[in-house]
């Protein structure tokens, strides 16, 4: 039914627990799990930095290659799980890439947290990049909510998929 899982994750604790239901999904489906992760560039005007011309890129180069040793740490952890894992860092505004990279891909599922870690205010339902994805989204789109978050990331986090998975 689905010919790729796109997972997207921010990096973040909040955004870890939609990682079983992407397996689950790429298991169920027999398709290979791609786990896109988006870093915004800052804008040389983000005065709440302090940063300007090379310390600005330091910073973002910092980032990325911490976006990068995520991923790939993610999906040594992942590949036994999964029929096949793809990892892709790319840079830009969150729910465009988002978008984008998912009107790339044959018929793919999204699936990610309903909020992630830059939703400040808890009692919002959706996150901005949430809603944006659910409202361009194509296809389907899995939204893994709150009542889920802290017990799923903790799981996938601490490797207990693993060792569940294993037995």
């Amino acid at each position: 039914m689905f010919a790729y899982v796109l997972l997207a994750l921010d990096g973040s604790r909040i955004a870890a627990a939609a990682i079983p239901a992407a397996l689950e999904m790429s298991n169920q489906f027999q398709a290979p799990l791609v786990i896109l992760r988006v870093v915004r560039p800052r804008e040389p005007s983000d005065g709440r930095l302090g940063l300007a011309g090379p310390d600005l890129r330091r910073e973002y180069d910092s980032r990325r290659s911490q976006a990068e040793g995520y991923l790939e740490s993610l999906k040594q952890g992942l590949e036994s799980l999964a029929p096949r894992v793809e990892v892709l860092v790319k840079d830009g505004d969150p729910a465009a890439v988002i978008l984008e990279t998912a009107r790339q891909l044959e018929s793919p599922l999204i699936v990610m947290t309903a909020r992630g870690k830059s939703s400040s205010r808890k009692r919002v339902a959706l996150g901005d990049v949430a809603r944006t994805v659910l409202e361009g989204a194509a296809g389907p789109v899995l939204l893994v909510g709150d009542h889920a978050r802290d017990r799923l990331a903790d799981e996938a986090l601490s490797g207990s998929l693993a060792a569940g998975s294993a037995g």
